[in-house]
């Protein structure tokens, strides 16, 4: 018999780690941590799999063929079991090798790798560049109209390479590609992805995406990045 997967899509660091342990947690406040039967089930039965899922998709109420959101071709999903299982129980199934099967998909050992790849290189540019459109008096609508700026998409690519790509571990997996696709999903003529959007929670953004980077790299060679405390100073 398979177990019932639980895949969670928050982008979380271990987000089907957390969501276990808040399970367990509301189980004990409900006292539902006493049947025996229900523990089993939520530790045995249950495939708890940390995701990362790498895709933008973009409310587009204005969509002549009358759709909600509009979709990039660009997809990359994450999938690794959950490192907290318990030693008398475990998830045993192997079902989850299934998956391979879809050439987008990627299970792995740890989601994390995937997880800081994303939020430091696409999500971190996405706030920086409403960082930048924050300070501007002529705002653009989209991100590929702030990309088509003289020097933003130059500055940009700098600044992924020379200041968020030494805070990353690039043995695990090629950086320098995903960052030129990243660039690359920015500029899709096609995509209406709204900076506006982008900008909501601004300010909680610069601290869980952006200043991760400003720390480690300063870690690494004992001063800021040059270029990002620039951007933010505009």
């Amino acid at each position: 018999q398979c177990p019932i997967w639980i895949i969670p899509t928050e982008l979380v660091d271990y987000n089907a780690d957390v969501l276990k342990r808040l399970v367990l947690k509301q189980s004990r406040i409900w006292g539902w941590d006493t049947d025996s039967d229900w523990e089993y089930w939520l530790r045995e039965r249950i495939e708890w799999v940390n995701t990362v899922v790498d895709r933008m998709v973009v409310a587009c109420s204005d969509n002549p063929q009358g759709l909600n959101v509009q979709v990039e071709p660009y997809v990359s999903w994450a999938l690794s079991r959950s490192k907290e299982n318990d030693s008398d129980y475990g998830v045993k199934s192997e079902s989850i090798e299934v998956l391979k099967n879809f050439d987008t998909v990627r299970v792995v050992d740890s989601s994390l790798p995937w997880s800081r790849r994303k939020i430091r290189l696409l999500n971190a540019a996405h706030t920086l560049l409403v960082e930048l459109w924050i300070s501007q008096d002529r705002k653009p609508m989209f991100v590929r109209e702030i990309m088509e700026q003289a020097s933003v998409k130059e500055q940009l690519r700098e600044i992924l390479y020379t200041e968020v790509k030494p805070t990353l571990d690039s043995t695990l997996m090629d950086i320098d590609a995903y960052v030129e696709s990243t660039i690359e999903r920015f500029c899709n003529p096609y995509l209406d992805h709204r900076l506006e959007a982008i900008a909501m929670g601004h300010e909680t953004k610069i601290k869980t995406r952006v200043l991760p980077i400003i720390r480690d790299y300063e870690k690494l060679f004992g001063s800021p990045p040059t270029h990002i405390s620039r951007w933010l100073k505009k």
